[in-house]
């Protein structure tokens, strides 16, 4: 492109000839320079360049202009003005003055050379470099002082101010505080695709040679605030120290990091000190674990680090730890943001966050395949949103002894054991979160789990939004929570679906709950008639009911009978007192207590009371809120069993034996069989609980086998017994009982001797989860 060159002398000349150098430029006579500065605008001669310049282009050995132009402009400095376009060098340009302005029009004045070598070094103090956009070689301005650089983009990194001694120093928008010596150095790996041919230090240029090149990247921050790594792989010996302020940025994961020394990480904090400002960018790191005779070494590991910015990084193979934050006594981590770290196959953790860190901000975090996924130990106050973890040894996600952490749109995948753990935490909310097939390994796994012990509760925690799905795998409990009596607290779930695991909710028998909020969760119980039924003993129905009573649900699940209506009432023989002292409970109870010796209820015999599974196909449930005092003689909570001599009409009972254990009967009374199923330990006694019977009708001939139970709405473990030959449950005609059968004698026999406020049965099979969620309308978290 054939382009033309005019020179003009002064400023003078220009305001006298009238006319306008590219974009106008004025130096006001209070500039002690400017009677003696030439400003000279340069551009190509084409439709892109607003305004007529100077010195013009061609597009080849631009620099040769440009270096004209510099060397044109007086010993006192001067500036140059580039219009848009894109011009090519074949050497830097550069000359030995002070006081010198280069000033593009954004990244539309663009420069390229060999992507290595600078387009301009600075030959003085006090240059300034504006609105321009270069190739990776970038600026260089040596150890000169008084530089600034503002809107300069230098290959793919957009700085906003540079100086040399500033409070705010912005890189892509981050604060690095405090910085004296803002320089770029450069680092070739040994096989770098385009490189130097050797070391030349003072142009702030390293070139590696295999052999501990952390030493070349060490050399090159101690005179930088940002090392730019080429492209290739770099050996390193010993763990690379950071530096505050300093940030090592590579060409993306082409640029690998490689532990090849003796259990060494590759970048480590020294301990002890505090860290400011510190990056690291665009980079792979390989710990290298394979390597013989290695028995430990990170990736990463930051101690003291505040402000910093770890980001577009991949850490692989790694012995121990990928990326780990783990402050001490004085030099917290803290105010830190990890933006699109992948990080694989390290043994121990893949990102840990461990004493004494706050304030991480984890964004796009992937894993796959490490020991824990990610795990937070004794840290506050993070943000961890978009995770995606995969293929944990252990757990996808946990916390232990952790403090105000959120995570948000999290999916964890084929999970070997546990996916996410939350354990002696407060304050953790859990929002759409998604595990698939967890619990790949050994079938005692779970999905999510809610941990506490007397000595350490977790409290406020939260999950909404949160499901599962299987395919391959399935983990045991959806969600578990297990801890000492009182040592879960406030814990909310809400809008979650656990029903694909094989037990969606289960909370261990030592465990109470303080402050438990349940809602809107699929699976629960939603019929209208259980709403009903659950608002009677609320004592919401109105005058026309007796709340705590004997409400029988129908088969189909859409009607019941309240026993407990005027119009329909069951018998009390004798009165029985009230409470001497009303428990803890919520919701309006109406509780009553069986002397053990003569109170009772009946009601003659109702086909609401009968289970017809003589055809394999007879489901039903039984339920009831009662406190059970311990004893040692066999009570009977309700039954329709009359074992008068003779005349036996035996259908089903439920007890509590001798040893406190509860028991439900199932007789086939034309063969003389009983199956059973006991619950292996007590159940709890001196309080109010809530107790679910669950038979499943299907086989006939495997009753007890066919029985669940459950206390304060989760499965309690319990034995079957089963006699052979069982025909199924007949409909006897016997009475219907509240707390006594009617014994061989004919006279009423195993009385009760606690309370009871509600029980009812349903002539179907709930699963589990709704029998959580029945316990839950029980005791009056839903309304």
């Amino acid at each position: 492109m054939k382009k033309k060159i005019l020179i003009l002398s002064t400023i003078l000349l220009v305001i006298l000839a009238g006319l306008i150098v590219g974009p106008k430029v004025d130096f006001g006579n209070d500039n002690p320079i400017s009677k003696f500065v030439n400003a000279i605008t340069i551009g190509p001669d084409t439709a892109e360049a607003a305004g007529v310049a100077d010195y013009t282009c061609d597009g080849t050995d631009d620099n040769v202009q440009f270096q004209t132009a510099m060397n044109a402009l007086p010993a006192g400095g001067g500036k140059l003005t580039v219009l848009a376009g894109t011009y090519s060098f074949s050497a830097t340009v550069t000359r030995a003055i002070a006081n010198v302005s280069i000033d593009g029009m954004g990244i539309s004045s663009s420069f390229t050379y060999n992507g290595v070598n600078p387009i301009f070094t600075a030959g003085g103090n006090n240059w300034t470099f504006s609105n321009l956009k270069t190739d990776a070689g970038g600026i260089n301005v040596g150890a000169t002082t008084g530089w600034l650089m503002e809107n300069v983009t230098f290959g793919t990194t957009v700085y906003g101010l540079r100086t040399s001694a500033s409070e705010n120093i912005v890189d892509n928008g981050r604060d690095l505080g405090d910085a004296t010596t803002p320089i770029v150095a450069k680092v070739y790996a040994s096989n770098a695709p385009l490189k130097p041919a050797a070391t030349d230090a003072t142009n702030l240029i390293w070139v590696c040679d295999d052999t501990d090149d952390g030493a070349q990247i060490i050399a090159a921050k101690a005179v930088a605030t940002e090392v730019q790594l080429s492209e290739g792989t770099f050996n390193i010996d010993t763990a690379i120290e950071p530096t505050a302020g300093v940030t090592i940025q590579g060409v993306g994961w082409g640029t690998i990091l490689k532990a090849t020394g003796t259990n060494n990480s590759v970048i480590s904090c020294a301990g002890g000190t505090s860290y400011v400002g510190v990056g690291v960018k665009d980079l792979q790191v390989d710990g290298n674990k394979s390597q013989g005779g290695r028995t430990s070494g990170s990736g990463l590991v930051f101690s003291g680090c505040t402000k910093g910015l770890f980001s577009n990084l991949k850490i692989v193979n790694c012995y121990n730890i990928g990326m780990e934050f783990n402050g001490e006594a004085g030099h917290p981590n803290g105010s830190s943001t990890v933006q699109n770290v992948h990080i694989e196959s390290c043994t121990d953790y893949g990102l840990k966050l461990g004493d004494n860190t706050y304030g991480v901000n984890v964004i796009d975090y992937t894993a796959y395949n490490n020991g824990i996924n990610l795990y937070g130990y004794y840290a506050d106050e993070m943000s961890l949103t978009n995770l995606n973890v995969m293929q944990s040894v252990t757990a996808e996600i946990e916390l232990l002894y952790c403090n105000r952490v959120q995570i948000c749109n999290a999916y964890s995948s084929d999970a070997h054991k546990d996916a996410v753990i939350i354990s002696r935490s407060n304050n953790i909310s859990l929002t759409n979160v998604m595990v698939d097939d967890a619990n790949a390994d050994d079938g005692t796994s779970d999905a999510f789990s809610v941990l506490g012990i007397t000595a350490s509760h977790s409290t406020h925690i939260s999950l909404v939004n949160c499901k599962i799905n299987t395919s391959s795998h399935t983990p045991r409990y959806g969600l578990l929570v297990s801890g000492d009596a009182g040592s879960i607290e406030y814990l909310t779930v809400s809008n979650c679906d656990f029903m694909d695991a094989t037990t969606p909710v289960y909370t261990n028998a030592a465990t109470t709950i303080s402050g438990a909020n349940w809602s809107n969760n699929v699976g629960y119980v939603d019929p209208s008639e259980i709403r009903t039924v659950a608002s009677s003993i609320l004592g919401l129905m109105g005058t026309g009911a007796t709340p705590g009573l004997f409400p029988c649900i129908t088969a189909s699940g859409t009607s019941f009978s309240d026993y407990g209506k005027a119009s329909n009432h069951l018998t009390v023989s004798p009165t029985i007192a009230s409470w001497a002292t009303a428990p803890t409970f919520l919701g309006k109870l109406v509780l009553r207590n069986f002397d053990g010796s003569n109170d009772y209820f009946t009601r003659a015999d109702d086909s609401d009371f009968y289970v017809n599974d003589t055809g394999g196909a007879g489901p039903a449930t039984w339920f009831f809120i009662g406190n059970i005092p311990s004893g040692s003689t066999e009570r009977v909570i309700f039954s329709v069993w009359d074992e008068k001599t003779g005349a036996e009409k035996r259908e089903w009972r439920l007890v509590v034996d001798a040893s406190n254990k509860l028991r439900i009967d199932i007789c086939d009374e034309t063969n003389n069989l009983i199956s059973t199923r006991t619950t292996d330990a007590a159940v709890g006694v001196g309080a109010l609980h809530v107790y679910s019977i669950n038979f499943a009708g299907t086989n006939k001939a495997t009753e007890g086998t066919l029985v669940t139970m459950y206390e304060d709405g989760l499965v309690v473990a319990s034995t079957a017994h089963d006699e052979a030959g069982s025909a199924g449950m007949s409909d006897t005609g016997a009475a219907f009982y509240v707390g006594a059968y009617t014994a061989t004698s004919g006279t009423l026999t195993a009385n009760y001797n606690g309370s009871l406020a509600w029980f009812g049965m349903a002539k179907k099979s709930f699963n589990s989860y709704e029998h959580w969620q029945l316990y839950q309308y029980l005791i009056g978290l839903y309304k």
